[in-house]
Order: structure tokens, then sequence, then C-alpha cells
């Protein structure tokens, strides 16, 4: 699976840079820190997916994330983090950042 940097423009304004550690933890859903608003349907949706661990979560033999569904994977994983808030729910640093565009 090869991860690309992206480069994407949210409905805020906020477009998001950079590329996936592969580090999973958006995808173990344990390891995230911080609790959603519950008026943020999106992250509802996406902790509601991955529960405590996402089920197609697999580690490589370099020990980096794979999503064993990857080209299928739920609509909330392709655009995980949608928001500059939702890097503050990954526990480490995130290899996606934002940049507002006006």
């Amino acid at each position: 699976m090869s991860q690309k940097a992206t480069t994407k423009k949210n409905k805020d304004g906020w477009v998001r840079r950079g590329k996936c550690r592969r580090c999973g933890i958006c995808c173990q859903g344990d390891k995230l820190t911080a609790d959603p608003s519950p008026d943020d349907e999106y992250v509802q949706k996406f902790i509601e997916i991955i529960g405590t661990d996402c089920p197609h979560l697999v580690f490589n033999s370099e020990n980096k994330a794979e999503c064993d569904i990857y080209l299928n994977r739920y609509p909330e994983c392709w655009v995980f983090p949608n928001k500059p808030e939702d890097l503050d729910l990954v526990n480490g640093p995130c290899g996606f950042y934002f940049v507002k565009k006006p």
C-alpha cells in the first residue's frame, strides 16, 4: 500500500497537507486522547467505526500500520483528519498538518 502526500481542502477553507506516518494511532480508538464534541457528527461516526481498535488495522513486518481494506475503507477513514481539531485526538505527532487558504 502506497501512502502519498496529500493536499485536500475542507469546507472551512483548511487544506490538509503531509502524509500518513503509518503509526496506526488514529485506527486505535483506545489511543485517541480527546473526547470529540457531541456536535461533531463526522468524528463521532469515525469513533463509532473504529471502536477500540479497527478490525482492519494490521501491522506489517516493519511495524507500519496497514489497512486490509485500504482501497475500500470507510469514507470517514479516507478523509481523517479533516480539520485541525482532529489532530487533537491523535496521541502523538501526525504526518498531516493544516494550512488556512484564503
